[in-house]
């Protein structure tokens, strides 16, 4: 048998782009190899994947050349309508594959235009909700769910009709925590669904259960590996814009020879050691910026509230963190504290005044938001426009709206992309986009639905470092976000919803150790707490660390 993917000298330059985006791509991934393409973001990694059935260059204009075989077709005979049934792609964009009115329509859409039988598609599409816990949505619109929800969904929409190979391109960015581990411990158990699985990622936590990695960087693979051999070499992975395994960063930072290990694995090793609690700092006591006063709201009368009774205040100068899963409520709460929704019941108060009394100009300039998905906020031609287009609709003078763009284009690195179109860039630095066009205005409260979506290692620290550098000069920040770890890392305070409740708020050393609240920790603090400390990073643990012999 023939690999499933086998690509010689493939180069691709898009027909608007100054230089290609594919350099002499050569590949081979096995049959039934679980294969994780990662590297950093905008280097064509995307480009790669709508390569496999022929969306390149059939549908995008531009040069291309090399030779390429796709599940025993050479590609260059083949239509993207012929390929489809042998490759099932999920985009980056996954929602710009949604388009039924509800879940089972959506599932039954590829089996239908395939021929599946009626049982067989019933059989499937139940068993494809029962296995993505997606069964209590079944006849619910689509655009009504959470992003996670919706990147389930787009995932079985695809299995259903059991392609050959499976291409997922960044397959977790808008899953919580447990359904992340859901999705990746699922997938490698459906080879009755699907032979060959290949994962566009930056998350290198998922990785440790590929058959093969290949490190991808400059349109080409800079270099393929096992799991032990790549995820081991923080160089490499730091090279590669990759995040180093907090275990392994733990054993060079204690001086070990780094291995592949479980937080199991590393506690036998550490058995007599314990880490000294470290103390939980007091809340600031800044005036309150915002108030949230018993908040609901409910989208549909027939549906569960989405915010019911909320109640918390985000003091100035504060950096909040608000988590919880998918279908929690976070998103539904960022978007009333800046006016886009008004309380059905309760108050929201910022600068002491109620937000229905803010102007919608006045509020845009004061309160910020940066949404979960940036194509649902930028709309110019180019990405200048897109970030002057704030301070210009605001009414900001001539030359403040210059010296606002230029600092905020440069604050996020676009200025390669200042004249390119934003829908021609990659998710990564559209949601880059995104945010410049939000700091471009200067608001006092900079609020962003999971920020880095699509961002790779390099730039999720360096908008990271970005917002506490603004949260240091005096601006509040709030970010909504499944990474437990950049809550730990970045914030000050939190916030975990469920059901559309507050669960609990405190000092992130607080939420994230206290018993019982949280199942699944990373595992950094997963060992932490066994070894009875509350450490949220890798030098609080190495400072705290008792040695006992």
């Amino acid at each position: 048998m023939g690999a499933a993917i086998s690509f010689e000298g493939v180069r691709f330059r898009y027909e608007d782009a100054p230089a290609e985006v594919l350099r002499d791509l050569s590949i081979e991934i096995e049959p039934g190899e679980f294969a994780v393409i990662a590297g950093p973001s905008g280097e064509g990694k995307s480009t790669f994947c709508r390569t496999l059935n022929n969306i390149i260059p059939l549908f995008y204009r531009g040069e291309f050349s090399g030779k390429r075989w796709v599940a025993g077709e050479w590609l260059e005979k083949q239509s993207t309508a012929s390929m489809a049934r042998k490759v099932g792609m999920v985009f980056q964009d996954f929602e710009q594959q949604l388009f039924s009115t509800n879940a089972m329509q959506e599932l039954s859409f590829g089996l239908e235009n395939f021929g599946v039988g009626m049982e067989e598609m019933k059989a499937r599409m139940e068993e494809l909700l029962k296995r993505f816990r997606l069964s209590h949505l079944a006849h619910r619109e689509p655009f009504s769910m959470s992003g996670g929800e919706k990147q389930k969904l787009a995932i079985a929409s695809v299995l259903a009709y059991k392609p050959q190979i499976l291409v997922l391109d960044e397959p977790t960015t808008d899953l919580d925590p447990e359904s992340k581990n859901f999705v990746m411990q699922t997938l490698p158990e459906l080879k009755d669904w699907v032979e060959t699985v290949i994962i566009v990622d930056h998350e290198t936590d998922r990785f440790q259960d590929a058959d093969k990695i290949f490190l991808y960087r400059g349109g080409q693979v800079q270099k393929a590996g096992d799991p032990a051999d790549i995820l081991t070499s923080t160089t490499l992975l730091e090279a590669n814009s990759l995040a180093p395994l907090d275990l392994v960063s733990l054993q060079h930072a204690l001086g070990r020879d780094p291995v592949l290990v479980t937080p199991e694995e590393f506690l036998s090793q550490w058995a007599e050691q314990k880490l000294q609690p470290i103390s939980v700092p007091e809340r600031t006591a800044s005036p309150p910026i915002l108030e949230v006063n018993q908040l609901s709201h409910q989208y549909d009368v027939s549906q569960n509230f989405a915010l019911r009774d909320v109640s918390f205040e985000v003091r100035k100068g504060e950096f909040l963190g608000i988590i919880g899963q998918n279908g929690s409520g976070k998103s539904t709460l960022l978007r009333h504290l800046n006016g886009l929704q008004h309380p059905q019941k309760g108050t929201i108060r910022i600068l002491g005044k109620e937000v229905r009394e803010w102007s919608r100009r006045n509020l845009s300039k004061t309160a910020g938001l940066v949404f979960q998905n940036p194509d649902h906020q930028i709309f110019n031609t180019t990405v200048k426009e897109e970030v002057e287009f704030g301070p210009r609709h605001l009414g900001f003078s001539e030359s403040q709206i210059q010296q606002n763009t230029e600092r905020a284009i440069r604050t996020m690195d676009l200025q390669a992309q200042i004249e390119r179109d934003p829908f021609q860039l990659s998710k990564g630095e559209r949601q880059r986009v995104a945010v410049a066009s939000v700091l471009s205005v200067n608001p006092e409260i900079v609020m962003l639905d999971e920020p880095t979506t699509g961002l790779d290692y390099r730039q999720q620290t360096y908008l990271m470092e970005l917002l506490r550098t603004l949260n240091q000069d005096g601006a509040t920040i709030i970010i909504v976000t499944h990474s437990l770890k950049l809550v730990g890392d970045y914030c000050n305070y939190a916030i975990v919803m469920e059901k559309g409740e507050k669960k609990a708020e405190g000092h992130p050393r607080e939420i994230f150790f206290r018993q019982n609240l949280f199942e699944t920790l990373p595992p950094l603090w997963d060992v932490a707490r066994r070894m009875n400390g509350n450490a949220l990073t890798i030098q609080e643990f190495t400072a705290h660390l008792i040695r006992r012999t």
